[in-house]
């Protein structure tokens, strides 16, 4: 889907799409255990319904997850809700993030920046957080390729 825009973003999350475990991403639950994520403000880029946020709110860290799909952000809030937890979630464009004076001790990313933008864009990414995002710590990607179908 990258780059193909929002309607399929969309359409991705009528259902539940294959990345969505229905869980954290293991190697963030590592990294919380680790010890190696800063406590304080968290930035989920493409959190899809919430589920790495959700997590580390749980864990004591104050989370902002943005996700470009409409359909995901409610699921997220949704979750958020019955769990009873606390997670700023947001309708975003990973792309051109705008958060004025923003500063964020951590920045997750579960899949976008490694599969889902476009290549042809990777010398435009940076710029968008360096003019209105602050990051102490460097961006967390998590390297996962999921095959449709195939257990996780």
């Amino acid at each position: 889907m990258g780059g193909s825009g929002l309607s399929s973003w969309e359409d991705a999350y009528k259902t539940t799409p294959p990345w969505d475990i229905g869980r954290p991403q293991p190697a963030f639950v590592e990294l919380v255990h680790a010890g190696e994520l800063t406590k304080g403000l968290v930035l989920d880029i493409g959190c899809g319904t919430g589920e790495n946020a959700l997590y580390l709110a749980e864990n004591g860290f104050s989370v902002v997850g943005i996700d470009l799909s409409n359909r995901a952000i409610a699921a997220a809030k949704e979750k958020a809700i019955e769990r009873k937890l606390k997670v700023n979630f947001r309708i975003a464009n990973a792309l051109s993030l705008d958060f004025k004076n923003g500063y964020f001790d951590n920045a997750i990313d579960s899949g976008l920046f490694h599969g889902e933008l476009p290549r042809k864009k990777s010398k435009q990414r940076s710029p968008h957080f360096s003019t209105s995002t602050t990051f102490g710590t460097p961006i967390s990607l998590l390297e996962s390729i999921i095959t449709v179908g195939e257990p996780i």
